[in-house]
């Protein structure tokens, strides 16, 4: 979580820094230090630490690691859903975005640990040949920020993530 982004541009020429007041009012200050790049001038810089803030500002929940005690069959970038989680969780039920796994084999037990990562992190968003023909902009919600884009019920009124 970061709620200050402060992002050097033009290989030290300058930096801009923004903040999510509200966040920091929540959580204190969070910030990523000077990161210098070579984007190419302020406006650029301005626009790119944004939206790292729009993403960063406010904590997710991370769940790095699952054991599953059933072997799937798993693609990396897929995105996975658990449900029913436990009542100590933030989330009745959360998607991650598989990163990798490893399998384990010791006698007849088979299992898999998978390594996850959050779709906000991974700039994960369906593919345009994924989304159904029958979508169109207009119906898309408007309140639905691109970070959240990643899973097609987010697109649609009533539809949200949880």
């Amino acid at each position: 979580m970061k709620n200050r982004i402060v992002l050097g541009y033009g290989y030290g020429a300058g930096s801009v820094t923004v903040d999510d007041s509200v966040s920091q009012g929540l959580y204190g200050i969070r910030w990523t230090g000077l990161f210098d790049s070579g984007i190419a001038n302020q406006a650029a810089a301005l626009e790119r630490a944004s939206q790292w803030l729009g993403r960063l500002a406010y904590p997710k929940w991370a769940l790095p690691g699952v054991t599953l005690l059933e072997p799937q069959s798993l693609e990396v970038g897929q995105v996975v859903e658990f449900t029913d989680l436990p009542d100590s969780a933030p989330y009745p039920a959360w998607r991650a975005v598989v990163e990798g796994w490893t399998d384990t084999i010791d006698g007849p037990d088979w299992t898999q640990e998978l390594v996850l990562s959050d779709p906000q992190l991974s700039g994960l968003a369906p593919a345009w040949q994924e989304l159904p023909p029958t979508l169109i902009w207009s119906a898309v919600d408007p309140a639905c920020r691109w970070r959240d884009a990643y899973f097609l019920d987010n697109l649609i009124p009533g539809g949200r993530d949880a």
